[in-house]
């Protein structure tokens, strides 16, 4: 099989998971969104952040039936995008580049936060489609890593304990070259 046909195959898929859809997040049994939504009909940074947070979603129920989607926090969405538009503009890519940690930058934003943990990437596709799907699953996606972003993904440590993360938000910037993409996982209880 080749590579741009399992892509082919991976995008099907995200589009029918929801990544078209209007907005994103938890939905009660009758669809109705029940926490702060996603808007996903804004541009095609939005569009890919809503496919990457429905694609960990989906990535996260393929490995264990068990774990419940993330809930999306607008708030933490909004903190993503404002560091992916920071790397975008520096055109680096890296955790900390502000000279900051994480949760300074939360705390600079109000939100409270007891454990937290962050993923991002760069990729050069010039299709936001293609880079969602790079993101999560690509050979040089988070599932493929073995840095962590795996286990955020999931919510685990590296042990396997759980961090008891229920919420999270994706901010995307487009820079010159790349699509930066930042993902926040939180526990605030």
């Amino acid at each position: 099989m080749s590579t741009r046909f399992s892509i082919s195959m991976l995008l099907s898929a995200v589009l029918i998971g929801g990544c078209a859809d209007d907005e994103v997040g938890p939905r009660d049994d009758n669809g109705v969104v029940t926490a702060d939504p996603l808007r996903c009909d804004a541009d095609d940074m939005h569009r890919y952040a809503c496919c990457v947070f429905d694609e960990v979603n989906l990535w996260r129920k393929e490995q264990d039936s068990l774990l419940q989607p993330y809930a999306h926090d607008r708030e933490l969405s909004t903190v993503a995008f404002d560091y992916s538009a920071f790397m975008a503009e520096l055109g680096d890519f890296g955790h900390g580049l502000d000279h900051r940690g994480l949760g300074e930058r939360l705390d600079d934003y109000g939100v409270y936060w007891r454990s937290i943990g962050e993923n991002i990437q760069r990729n050069s596709f010039p299709d936001w489609r293609e880079a969602c799907v790079s993101t999560v699953r690509g050979s040089g996606g988070w599932a493929a890593s073995e840095e962590g972003h795996r286990e955020a993904m999931l919510g685990m440590t590296r042990e396997g304990d759980d961090m008891g993360w229920t919420r999270s938000g994706v901010g995307v910037a487009r820079g010159e070259h790349y699509w930066y993409v930042t993902m926040y996982f939180l526990r605030a209880d």
